[in-house]
């Protein structure tokens, strides 16, 4: 009965240290800006014009105008060239890959 007792407080022990462990090591991912394209979805980590198609980059999390490039805001609201409303820039979803063909 002994025997029992001291392997399962040694196995408890044992268990809480490797959980301090874990924790300690955990690694953060740093968060880094996307600028996205609002016509093509062509993503990129610095700002800038699209390669594609010469609009400025939005940064993700902004609000900018769909008819004006280069019109962008902090705030939703409209459009001060056209009154638009401002549409805010968010990641584009992955595309459906195509179906494995049987």
């Amino acid at each position: 009965m002994k025997k029992l007792i001291v392997l399962t407080v040694l196995l408890f022990i044992g268990a809480a240290a490797y959980a301090q462990d874990t924790i300690k090591n955990k690694q953060t991912m740093k968060w880094s800006p996307m600028y996205i394209c609002p016509k093509c979805d062509h993503t990129s980590s610095t700002p800038g014009k699209c390669p594609g198609d010469n609009m400025t980059m939005v940064k993700e999390g902004m609000y900018y105008c769909k008819m004006d490039d280069g019109q962008t805001s902090e705030t939703e609201g409209k459009c001060p060239k056209c009154g638009m409303d401002m549409v805010k820039m968010e990641r584009p979803k992955e595309k459906m890959k195509d179906k494995p063909k049987y």
